[in-house]
């Protein structure tokens, strides 16, 4: 089992949590922000992932999750590539 296949699993098996995170925040409409390091993550002498604030207007997880969603959310954190082509966020630069 590799890494991506690991978290989604981990995903998947909390999507009860999510849900009963986002009955106690309905006003919250983005996230939750699922990782999804790409394959070069696995190669660093120290993988580390950094869990920080939420994105302002990141994909939103509809409920009731399946695997297919979180498999969608993992999507968006890939196709946003670490923010290289993103300016808008000191932390991105």
């Amino acid at each position: 089992m590799n890494f991506k296949t690991e978290l989604l699993k981990t995903y998947v098996d909390r999507i009860a949590d999510f849900q009963r995170i986002h009955e106690l925040c309905p006003d919250d409409k983005h996230g939750p922000l699922f990782m999804s390091p790409n394959e070069k993550y696995a190669l660093q002498p120290n993988p580390l992932l950094i869990i920080g604030q939420e994105t302002y207007g990141w994909e939103e997880l509809n409920y009731p999750a399946t695997q297919e969603d979180c498999s969608k959310m993992m999507e968006a954190y890939e196709n946003f590539n670490v923010g290289i082509n993103y300016y808008g966020s000191p932390f991105t630069k």
